[in-house]
């Protein structure tokens, strides 16, 4: 690798796009802090290391979305420690941030975790780290503190989405068939409870609204984007649940399949979404169908009532029947 400046290391999984780890580094990159996202998988241990003493970055992050892959990260950390890496490492994603003292007490390596949302937190971090300032005062950051494991403030949930950058991208995702596809959110979080989720866990203790949508106009602008400079025709939307049950959503999805008209992308492009069977109405969907929806993806998540409501998923058999 050409020796470079690098401020940031993001490590992470990228089958398919990290959106995570894309929108860090396109929001860093607005304020000057250049950022490379290193594609993980457990066969590259030689080249994130090669990659580390080259660049040799302020921060190292690691992104970990399920608990099944720590002891993985975890030994790829003290590698890196045990081969001379020295940067400060941080970890985030939907576990560590549910159980970022457990994560920080098997993973001696780390040095931080960042909980929830990473844009402004890792941000902060950096300056702090910059300026050789104490860490108690990032706001949503578990940090060590000489022998001890400190659990800073939580940091409130970005109010507009719209005010973040596009995730940056270089190609599409895939190629089915020929055709370019690329993944996508519309929003951040969800109005559900289920018991076997992480999402509401990952942004309880966060200060904001449940979910958090864009706004039409600004989602089109991106597949807009996309469809012109990358020639994605395909988009697969990675929201938690893309939710339509009330007025406000319903005249969220009118304004967006307005957009997509508007701009004459319903013709152009096909998109899958995912749902509960129980957000989306037969005119909403019919709508989406004439513009472009080829796939829904639906959580029914069980086939009798009793494992329903150990789910809490708020509805029965008998409503995934008729519906």
């Amino acid at each position: 690798m050409n020796k470079e400046r690098i401020d940031i290391l993001l490590i992470g999984y990228e089958e398919g796009e990290n959106l995570g780890l894309r929108s860090i580094k396109s929001f860093l990159g607005q304020y000057g802090i250049l950022a490379h996202i290193e594609p993980y998988s457990s066969g590259k241990r030689e080249r994130i290391l090669e990659v580390c003493l080259s660049l040799n970055p302020v921060i190292i992050g690691f992104s970990l979305i399920f608990q099944r892959f720590l002891p993985d990260f975890a030994g790829l950390i003290n590698y890196l420690r045990g081969n001379g890496v020295t940067g400060h490492f941080t970890m985030g994603g939907h576990y560590p941030s549910v159980e970022s003292l457990q994560v920080m007490e098997l993973i001696p390596g780390l040095d931080s975790v960042v909980r929830c949302e990473g844009e402004y937190t890792t941000l902060e971090l950096f300056n702090y780290l910059k300026s050789g300032s104490h860490l108690s005062g990032v706001k949503g950051i578990t940090y060590r503190d000489g022998a001890s494991v400190r659990v800073n403030e939580a940091r409130t949930l970005i109010e507009n989405l719209d005010d973040l950058p596009f995730p940056v991208r270089e190609r599409c995702a895939y190629t089915v068939s020929g055709l370019g596809l690329s993944t996508i959110l519309s929003s951040r979080g969800c109005f559900y409870d289920c018991s076997f989720c992480s999402i509401r866990r990952f942004y309880r203790e966060a200060h904001g609204p449940l979910r958090r949508a864009r706004s039409p106009a600004n989602l089109v602008d991106e597949m807009e984007m996309l469809y012109n400079k990358l020639g994605t025709r395909i988009f697969i939307f990675e929201d938690d649940d893309f939710y339509t049950r009330n007025t406000l959503q319903n005249r969220w999805a009118d304004e967006f399949l307005g957009e997509l008209s508007r701009r004459n992308l319903d013709s152009q492009i096909a998109w899958r979404m995912s749902c509960r069977i129980d957000d989306i109405d037969e005119e909403i969907l019919s709508g989406m169908m004439r513009a472009g929806l080829m796939c829904v993806y639906i959580g029914i998540e069980a086939g009798n009532d009793f494992s329903l409501k150990v789910y809490n998923k708020k509805y029965t058999v008998g409503q995934v029947k008729s519906s």
